[in-house]
Order: C-alpha cells, then structure tokens, then sequence
C-alpha cells in the first residue's frame, strides 16, 4: 500500500490537514515586536542648543480581548477530520481491490490447475489416438 500514489496523496493531504490546525492554533496570539534604534543624533544648533545623541527600545504588541482566531481553529479541525474520513475510506477501497485481486489470481490458480490435472492430459490422450489412427 505504501506505493500505491494515491494513497500517498491523502496520506499527504492528511499530514497537511493536521498541519493547518497547528498553525490556526498557533495563530492564536498577535506577533510582538521589538524594536531597537541603536544610534540616534539630534541636531539642535539651529535653535541655540547642544546636540544630542541617543539609543531607543519599544515594543508593540495588540492586545486581543477575544480569540478571534477561533472560526479558522475550528474549520481546520473540520477539515482534518474529514481528511481522516477521506484516508479511511481509500484504505477500505484499495483493501477491497487487493482482496479482489487476491480471488482472481486464486480462481485462475485453480482454473490452470484443472487445466494442467484433467483436461491436458486427456486432450494429451487424444491427440495421441489421433496421430495412431492417422498411422
């Protein structure tokens, strides 16, 4: 089964699937950012005063009241579960196919063993009552 590309497929939509919830969850929570001005100079000459050099550190960051993430949480649950509906059902098919494919070359075991037990040798047989009467 491990070859078979369509299996690999929804195997790989489910891994995707499953993908899309950790990421919904995940996103859950705002990005924070810091910034960081390393050098800054203020040129105050024009107005009489001395220059002026600093550094700056801030951060920004929203602050949610409510999880507004939670409509994408959950259709990407949704649609993990029915990628695993999906996996499940090809999995049922492709061993249904293998079992029928299983029957058939048992049948045709047999057939050519009955062949091979009772209608080659008697046709064997007649074959050779033939060739002795052509004699």
């Amino acid at each position: 089964q491990a070859n078979r590309p369509d299996l690999r497929a929804y195997y790989l939509g489910l891994a995707r699937a499953n993908a899309e919830v950790d990421l919904a969850t995940k996103e859950r929570y705002p990005d924070v950012f810091v910034l960081y001005t390393p050098w800054g100079v203020t040129d105050n000459t024009p107005t009489g005063g001395q220059n002026s050099s600093s550094w700056g550190l801030s951060g920004m960051a929203s602050v949610p009241l409510f999880n507004r993430n939670q409509g994408n949480i959950r259709r990407a649950e949704v649609s993990s579960q029915q990628a695993r509906v999906e996996w499940q059902q090809v999995q049922d098919r492709v061993d249904a196919e293998v079992r029928r494919a299983m029957h058939a070359v048992r049948m045709s075991s047999a057939k050519v063993q009955r062949l091979e037990s009772s209608i080659l040798p008697a046709s064997q047989k007649v074959r050779e009552q033939v060739l002795a009467q052509l004699q």
